[in-house]
């Protein structure tokens, strides 16, 4: 649920700037790699190296998406793909760390309300 409700209070923040089409795209995004988070998370154990797979997974994803993203975006000069692959780590990694940390927020939030009622 954390990572919806964080996922949709980006992806407002870009509608509400004008970037409509991207966060449309990253909709998408936000609605597979969080689906795939909650039922790997639903799971009673976790091996570290399936805990470490499920934030790699979603931080790849979020890479490969903006590479083709910022390939897309091309000036009419063709550039090699590999070009793009710098541009796509530097936005996509922080991209997905703020999703990430405002989810937990989110989650923590939630924990900290049940607790109070």
């Amino acid at each position: 649920m954390g990572n919806l409700v964080s996922g949709a209070l980006w992806l407002l923040i870009l509608a509400l700037l004008g970037a409509w089409p991207l966060s449309l795209i990253g909709a998408a995004y936000v609605a597979v790699a969080s689906t795939f988070l909650a039922r790997v998370y639903a799971r009673e154990r976790l091996s570290r190296k399936q805990e470490a797979l499920a934030w790699a997974l979603p931080w790849f994803g979020a890479v490969v998406l903006w590479i083709f993203l910022i390939a897309s975006i091309g000036d009419g000069v063709a550039a090699p793909a590999w070009f793009h692959v710098w541009p796509g780590f530097v936005v996509g990694t922080p991209c997905y760390l703020a999703w990430q940390l405002s989810a937990l927020a989110v989650r923590q939030f939630v924990s900290w309300r049940e607790t109070q009622a």
